[in-house]
């Protein structure tokens, strides 16, 4: 997926660039969302979860769920994605690592489900 490869790469550099920029970050998360159809928002919302859930660092962690919750505007439905629900268990104990819940929880909330 063109757009999940394009968010990990740019996601790493704007990592590598806050102590120079702090807002390096919001930029590749407002760069990932521009133009984004609702189709490919949809295709999308799970990649970003499962990156997600394989980050070390709690701001990229945090910053995968909002461009996560972002994707899930932008899609315009409540339809549950395929593989959601793994998808939030993996990053489940990657935020209470992090200790930062709430993200999951938003997550869930908007699609009324429980994990």
């Amino acid at each position: 997926m063109a757009f999940l490869a394009s968010f990990t790469a740019d996601l790493e550099k704007s990592l590598q660039q806050l102590p120079s920029n702090e807002w390096a970050v919001t930029e590749a998360r407002e760069r990932a969302i521009a133009g984004v159809s609702s189709v490919e928002a949809f295709q999308s919302i799970v990649g970003v979860i499962q990156l997600a859930a394989r980050q070390q660092d709690a701001y990229a962690f945090q910053s995968c769920c909002w461009l996560a919750l972002a994707l899930i505007r932008r899609s315009e439905t409540t339809e549950v994605p395929n593989g959601l629900l793994q998808a939030l268990r993996e990053a489940e104990p990657v935020a209470r690592r992090h200790e930062c819940e709430n993200a999951v929880r938003e997550i869930s909330a908007w699609y009324r489900v429980a994990t």
